[in-house]
């Protein structure tokens, strides 16, 4: 906002310092000065002005604050309360609905108005400004804009039909014509000023071409009103146009200036133009009440770290218009009660008034002290920690990290084939901003499967082997919110089932990094009756697996149903396997077990096993275990084969047993003696050892 250096000087009573030492001082205490720069014999100042602070929008209110920041007073400009003569003219009935379009409208009738040129130091006060003059009595509403901040404007009274004013919202596609003979097709809620069925004011924008001032204009109506500002910025946001007054309108006037504006304007009417006041409107329907805030000296020392002296307070506070009484306190602290002027809309609360002080106090001065706070360890993130170490561990097996969104809807309803019971239980977005994301999802496997589809023509035969860590969201019977990881593997060159157990792999492997051991799988349906199994329906019944560690249930692992596979048009089988990273981080732990290196030689055998296909491998190395005696210390399934030399419904599971005798060296008889004890147990199950 542009303000004049010489006008600036008119009101504040100590002599200005030199134009660059002014905009230092108003940049360290009050607003960031953008420019500044010499103009005829006088100079301009570019100052932004804070959007909360439209009394500083003006000359007088700039004033202000530089009369504060210097320790000098204010000179206020000339103004005249009129009386009001004989009405020789009808009276002027204005309404506003509803009250909250205008929080105060003021308004003088004048009579025997002449209209001229304006003076020559108000044109060239004006033209500094960048404001073209019109005539005096126009010229006189722009002046008392820039002086107090107040915009005005000038109706002929005779124009004005029946002499009747209504304020009121506009209704969508009213038009209205302005000044500068533009038409306006209105948004609703636009703020208008009618006659008698006429528009005749975009209100707190721009004046109506049908109510303007002409040469022959006698007698008028000066406005000063506080238009709602909220309306006002939408109004000129819709239509693209703006005025000086539009702006100050947005930035939410304070009412009390009114009346102010009024006597000043009629004060310079007087002296350029003549005229009568014949009457006067004042529609104040809710004034606002001083506020008293009170609060103890002793505050500043905990705001500034600095002792500022009450009187010094005290002076500033004065300075800037606020009223003040004090009290001494119990603890020989100063009390004040303060009340901020009727201009300042800002101050609400002491830590508002603390800050005025300090600004004009100068916060150089403000000494720079360490703060004085406990230091402590922060406390280590364990949830973030394990999705480091799964991510790590993922990321060296092989797999690539995806990030997808968290939203799913109709298509994925639709592709992956959503139960009712899922769809009941997914969370529901209030205001989805695409028809396609109306709800959160609970599972990170349809993203990625659509992630594998999208990507598989760019791999070709390669494996495409992805993951994500995100979080899913369930109703439990209230939305909650879980954190996953999932990872896929989707490979055509593997043997049947073969991406199974690669996936398998993986995730042990994992699970032992992160110090979880003692696994055990479960078939699908054995999930307990509280343990939720999301989107279930997306995984095959007979190749999927629970995967637990002692009684916590950690995840799924397996096959994705073939109804996905063919959704997707993939020719080959899906294998993942997802996990709750909040069961993992629960159970991951940084402690490790080591065993001495083994000081004897040990004995490892294989043997291969012919079972039902139904058979869980982990149920064969299970019984192997059991069979196998003391000295079978370590078994591991190395193949799983199903073909044409085996009877129909079976499968072939293979088995390394690892023979060690402890302290002593096993003998070979003692090792195949425990593999006899295998072979026996096994057929006892009705399981062949296929030779």
């Amino acid at each position: 906002m542009l303000f004049s250096y010489r006008w600036l000087q008119e009101y504040v009573a100590k002599p200005l310092p030199a134009l660059e030492e002014l905009a230092g001082l108003l940049n360290m205490h009050a607003f960031e000065i953008e420019g500044v720069a010499k103009k005829g014999g006088d100079a301009l100042l570019d100052v932004k002005v804070l959007p909360n602070r439209p009394d500083a929008m003006s000359h007088v209110g700039m004033a202000r604050e530089i009369a504060a920041i210097m320790r000098s007073s204010v000179r206020h400009p000339k103004k005249k309360l009129w009386g009001t003569g004989s009405r020789a003219l009808p009276a002027l009935r204005v309404r506003v609905r509803p009250a909250g379009v205008a929080k105060r409208y003021s308004a003088l009738v004048l009579k025997d108005i002449a209209i001229g040129p304006s003076p020559l130091w108000m044109r060239e006060r004006l033209e500094t400004l960048g404001i073209n003059s019109i005539n005096n009595v126009v010229d006189i509403t722009n002046y008392v804009m820039a002086e107090l901040g107040q915009p005005l404007h000038a109706f002929d009274f005779d124009r004005v039909k029946n002499h009747t004013m209504l304020v009121r919202p506009s209704a969508q596609g009213e038009r209205v014509m302005t000044l500068d003979e533009r038409t306006f097709e209105l948004p609703e809620d636009s703020i208008v000023i009618e006659d008698d069925g006429r528009l005749i004011d975009l209100a707190g924008i721009k004046g109506g071409a049908l109510s303007g001032i002409t040469n022959g204009t006698k007698n008028i109506i000066l406005e000063a009103a506080v238009f709602d500002g909220t309306r006002i910025y939408k109004t000129k946001k819709a239509l693209q146009y703006t005025t000086a007054a539009a702006d100050l309108f947005s930035h939410h006037l304070n009412p009390w200036g009114t009346k102010e504006a009024l006597e000043r304007a009629y004060a310079l009417l007087e002296e350029s133009s003549g005229g009568v006041v014949v009457q006067y409107v004042d529609i104040y329907q809710k004034p606002r009440l001083p506020k008293r805030i009170t609060f103890s000296s002793r505050l500043f020392f905990d705001m500034f770290s600095v002792h500022i002296p009450v009187s010094v307070a005290q002076t500033i506070l004065t300075a800037m218009g606020f009223g003040i009484k004090t009290r001494r306190a119990k603890d020989k602290e100063t009390v004040f009660t303060v009340t901020p002027p009727a201009w300042r809309n800002d101050c609400e609360t002491a830590e508002d008034v603390l800050e005025e002080v300090g600004r004009i106090y100068g916060y150089e001065r403000v000494p720079a002290l360490m703060p004085c706070v406990p230091l402590s360890m922060p406390k280590e993130n364990l949830l973030l920690r394990a999705q480091e170490a799964v991510s790590d561990a993922l990321v060296s097996e092989g797999f690539s990290e995806t990030l997808t969104y968290s939203f799913v809807g109709k298509k994925e309803f639709e592709t992956f084939s959503y139960a009712q019971e899922t769809r009941r239980s997914l969370v529901e977005i209030l205001n989805p901003s695409n028809e396609q994301y109306t709800h959160l999802r609970c599972t990170l496997l349809e993203r990625l499967a659509s992630a594998v589809e999208l990507n598989r023509p760019l791999f070709a035969q390669q494996p495409l082997e992805l993951f994500e860590m995100g979080d899913t969201f369930y109703k439990d019977p209230d939305p909650k919110e879980y954190s996953m990881v999932a990872a896929m593997t989707y490979d055509p060159a593997l043997k049947k089932n073969a991406g199974f157990y690669r996936l398998k792999g993986v995730l042990e492997r994992l699970l032992s990094s992160l110090g979880i051991e003692s696994l055990r799988y479960e078939a699908l349906g054995e999930a307990g009756q509280k343990e939720h199994i999301r989107a279930k329906e997306l995984w095959h019944p007979a190749k999927t697996a629970l995967v637990r560690s002692g009684t916590t249930l950690l995840g799924v692992v397996g096959e994705l149903h073939p109804s996905v596979r063919a959704a997707l048009s993939l020719p080959s089988p899906l294998y993942a396997f997802e996990c709750d990273m909040n069961a993992l981080t629960g159970l991951a732990t940084r402690e490790r077990s080591y065993l001495p290196p083994l000081q004897t030689p040990g004995i490892t055998l294989d043997i291969a096993l012919v079972v039902p296909n139904r058979t869980p491998a982990d149920s064969v190395k299970k019984e192997v275990e059991r069979a196998g005696g003391g000295i079978l210390v370590k078994t591991e399934i190395f193949d799983v084969y199903e073909g044409r030399e085996l009877p129909k419904g079976r499968k072939s599971v293979a088995v390394h047993m690892f023979f060690h005798g402890g302290k002593r060296t096993l003998t070979a008889d003692e090792a195949k003696e425990a593999a006899l004890a295998v072979e026996r147990a096994v057929r006892e199950k009705g399981w062949t050892v296929r030779t």
